[in-house]
């Protein structure tokens, strides 16, 4: 007999049992509405407030950057700097998915103000010395989890960044007598092109990864990672070829859209990046590399306006989409704050789900065709007029010109 369907496992063969608390969720066992929790506490009535833990937790299970302000300040996202964050967001997943840390003594920690030491004594607990990358970062940048003047910020950033320039500097065979000043006019001066290499290279040698608004974080291809964990996999993929070939031909392949043929040819594993999606070499990052660094199709820049947003806060002006985007995916016919959140959330919601691809919105996108792309794939528009009108753009454009009768 086949009984309601879990909402968490979708299991019919058990009797499922009625969440107390809003009435609406059915589960067939107590276990399976307990992992659920980290979601359906957003859709129940729960018997305590929403914390800014919880926050957190969803979005390290979901495996994206929390947007929510206040968790953004709470934990630390405010101050880590942009390349950095997955390793932040990294650690906040080993103690929430891998281990049993509940959000709920997470928030106790914070409001007693033992949240260090107490994450220091759940990571030795779960897993001693044998802890990974990640609570090795934490050691050196605890930092983040303490309030901090805009000037000790900027101190400390110079701190770090000034020996990491020099190491690049070096390891593509400059002479190491070269001064720091010396340093930064010889990159200032570089073509536009050779300087994103060079900037590749500091991120890659200093253990991180482009910030999404950064020009690198598109062409280097990190804007087809599905996820934060894909971002590093690619950054360990850089960090063999840059150890494989010389500045010079990278620049060269990069230059002449040919970084992809530069990972082949040095025999750098590709395929074991998590951004593939079977055994085949993903389109995605393949259409990224063979376009950079002229010509790049506009949905990689709409998903970098997306992730910025989600960064920084969706209220951050400072983050704007470029002119392509605003054209071909409506954001120029937003007139009110609301179109602009429907366009915001429906971009937003499209780029946390891996069943459909950046190429296929893009592929609709030229077609004409962004509405019905997404009610195809089971997205609900509403409001359904204002979606609508919003999602018409140009495409497809006329093949030789208009017709002459």
């Amino acid at each position: 007999m086949s009984h309601r369907p879990c909402t968490g496992c979708g299991e019919t063969e058990l009797p499922p049992k009625l969440c107390a608390g809003c009435k609406q969720a059915w589960y067939c066992s107590r276990e399976c509405q307990r992992s659920c929790w980290v979601w359906h506490i957003f859709d129940c009535n729960p018997p305590r407030p929403i914390n800014t833990a919880d926050y957190l937790a969803l979005a390290a299970i979901k495996d994206t950057f929390p947007d929510h302000p206040q968790t953004r300040e709470d934990y630390g996202f405010n101050n880590v700097e942009p390349g950095q964050v997955h390793m932040l967001l990294g650690f906040y997943q080993g103690l929430l998915r891998l281990g049993d840390v509940k959000p709920l003594s997470l928030h106790k920690w914070r409001l007693e103000g033992t949240l260090v030491e107490n994450i220091k004594r759940e990571y030795e607990r779960l897993w001693g010395r044998n802890n990974g990358a990640y609570y090795p970062w934490f050691l050196q940048n605890q930092h983040v989890l303490q309030k901090q003047s805009n000037e000790e910020r900027s101190k400390r950033e110079k701190a770090q960044l000034d020996p990491a320039l020099h190491r690049t500097w070096t390891f593509i065979g400059k002479p190491s007598s070269t001064s720091i000043e010396e340093i930064r006019q010889w990159v200032q001066d570089l073509p536009n092109h050779l300087q994103q290499c060079f900037f590749l290279y500091h991120t890659v040698l200093s253990n991180s990864t482009p910030a999404p608004q950064d020009d690198i974080w598109v062409n280097f291809g990190y804007c087809a990672c599905t996820h934060v964990h894909a971002e590093g996999q690619l950054r360990q993929a850089y960090a063999e070829l840059i150890q494989s070939c010389n500045f010079d031909e990278f620049c060269t392949a990069y230059t002449s859209s040919s970084l992809f043929s530069l990972f082949q040819g040095h025999q750098i594993e590709m395929s074991r990046l998590s951004i593939i999606i079977t055994g085949h070499d993903d389109p995605c990052i393949i259409d990224v590399l063979s376009g950079s660094p002229y010509r790049n199709k506009s949905v990689w820049n709409l998903k970098q306006y997306i992730v910025g947003k989600v960064i920084h806060g969706p209220d951050d002006m400072s983050i704007r989409p470029i002119r392509p985007v605003m054209a071909d995916y409506g954001f120029e016919k937003c007139s009110t704050k609301e179109e602009h959140r429907l366009l915001f959330d429906l971009y937003r919601k499209y780029f946390d789900q891996e069943t459909h691809t950046p190429l296929e919105l893009h592929n609709a996108c030229i077609q004409g065709r962004l509405f019905e792309f997404f009610v195809g794939i089971g997205f609900t528009l509403k409001p359904k007029k204002m979606a609508k009108r919003l999602l018409r753009n140009m495409y497809p454009l006329a093949v030789g010109g208009p017709s002459l009768g």
